[in-house]
């Protein structure tokens, strides 16, 4: 005597043939049925997924025919499958757990059904059974089976989509890319001699760096700064030609690639544009950046800009140019000794967890204090005297709320190339110089001196 047992989670095809056994042909049967609190509420089903990683996956399947029952389980399996194909096993699982309940048939045939096999779908009594165990006697096979129903194996549920893992970080620390930006104040705050440095890493692995300074060419560094913003920088993909400063370049368009995929930008309206959103630098010149659009993983193309934004200068910028963004959360602000003007500042980049460094010298101009042009200069003659008159650039605000910077000192007034005057605010008399006079006016900082001079002739 031998028996033959259902193992695992093997199922029947939901296309199983049913075999009908004559009525006449049982030699015995009993049934035993079974409590439905015993099929768990809530069945899950831990496997590997193929889109997920080393960890198991889940997916979950709640139904019961019986409010008593409030317990979850968990089956498990070995076998690598998608999301949906889980989803649905365990829900098929469930089904038949479900049906399984309703209890157990026992009993015997003759031997001329020896044929039957474990798995194989019966009808008795005008119920659909699965054969789960045999037994094989002297003329005759004792047999075990469970309810069974065929709209059990269908489902169209979809499993729960699994998080792919993300890969680990790279052990390779990724050097350093500097940036010494002289430029005119991003805010008020800022308005002290100084400039401003901003640091990317140059790939993945990078998670900051420190930012040493030296005023005699690294020989010895003076100070240093722990950098851990990582600046939005790139270099010009294609060259981009100059445009008047007075209307927007609706004409050209900057075409940027980014040292890395992951850094992004967004669109900005002309409002946004004039209230400092979306400035970056190119070169040396300030742009605005109206429309953006990621058009190559890493390449970003800019169209609608405000030049030469802040004073700054206007030029034609040739492949390769660098690009840095100014957000000011960005960026890190140094301030400078007075001793530093127009001398070379050397600096030393070393991303933490690395022993190479890079180096970056530039000459530092004090752009932080240079005083804007003045704007709409007049003369009139009158009664022997020529009155001058002019508007200050404010260097500090926005909008209708401006004011000079902390280090303005007045404007010069040079009238036919005398000894300029210092004027602290318009206007100003002199005396009728007569015709083809050239009357010249600048703002005057504590720091830098004159800025750049609005000039006429009379």
């Amino acid at each position: 005597m031998f028996k033959i047992h259902l193992l695992g989670a093997t199922l029947p095809s939901k296309t199983c043939p049913t075999f009908r056994l004559p009525q006449f042909s049982i030699i015995s049967a009993e049934l035993n049925r079974k409590d439905a609190i015993t099929v768990p509420r809530v069945l899950h089903l831990e496997y590997f997924d193929i889109d997920g990683g080393l960890s198991a996956d889940k997916q979950t399947s709640d139904r019961s025919l019986d409010n008593r029952s409030v317990s979850e389980t968990k089956i498990q399996t070995a076998v690598l499958m998608g999301a949906d194909d889980a989803a649905r096993s365990v829900v098929i699982n469930h089904k038949i757990s479900t049906e399984e309940q309703r209890g157990t048939y026992e009993f015997s045939l003759p031997e001329q059904y020896i044929w039957l096999a474990v798995g194989d779908c019966i009808s008795l009594d005008s119920q659909r059974l699965r054969i789960i165990e045999i037994e094989i006697d002297d003329g005759l096979q004792n047999y075990k089976a469970v309810f069974d129903r065929r709209s059990a194996y269908q489902t169209t549920v979809q499993g729960v989509p699994v998080e792919r893992p993300i890969d680990p970080p790279s052990l390779v620390v990724a050097g350093t890319v500097l940036h010494f930006i002289d430029s005119h104040i991003l805010r008020d705050a800022d308005d002290r001699l100084g400039f401003y440095v901003a640091v990317s890493g140059a790939g993945e692995g990078w998670s900051g760096a420190r930012v040493e300074l030296s005023t005699d060419g690294g020989e010895t560094f003076i100070e240093s700064v722990d950098a851990y913003t990582d600046a939005d920088t790139g270099v010009l993909d294609a060259p981009l030609p100059a445009h008047p400063v007075w209307y927007p370049d609706t004409r050209n368009t900057l075409r940027v690639a980014m040292a890395r995929t992951d850094m992004e930008f967004e669109s900005a309206d002309l409002r946004g544009m004039q209230n400092r959103q979306n400035l970056a630098l190119v070169g040396d010149e300030i742009v605005s950046l109206g429309n953006a659009e990621e058009v190559e993983p890493g390449i970003w193309e800019f169209t609608h800009l405000l030049r030469g934004r802040k004073g700054s200068p206007i030029a034609t910028h040739p492949a390769g140019t660098r690009f840095v963004s100014l957000e000011r959360s960005q960026l890190w602000f140094i301030d400078a000794e007075l001793y530093m003007l127009a001398s070379e500042l050397t600096f030393r980049a070393t991303s933490f967890g690395a022993s190479e460094s890079s180096t970056a010298s530039a000459v530092f101009l004090g752009r932080s204090q240079a005083e804007r042009q003045p704007s709409y200069l007049s003369a009139t003659r009158r009664g022997g005297e020529l009155i001058i008159d002019w508007q200050g650039v404010g260097r500090l605000g926005g909008g209708a709320r401006v004011s000079m910077g902390a280090h303005f000192t007045g404007f010069d007034v040079t009238v036919n190339g005398a000894a300029p005057v210092l004027v602290q605010q318009p206007p100003y008399r002199v005396a009728d110089p007569g015709s083809g006079a050239v009357v010249s006016v600048s703002q005057i900082n504590r720091f830098t001196g004159p800025g750049p001079a609005s000039e006429i002739v009379i």
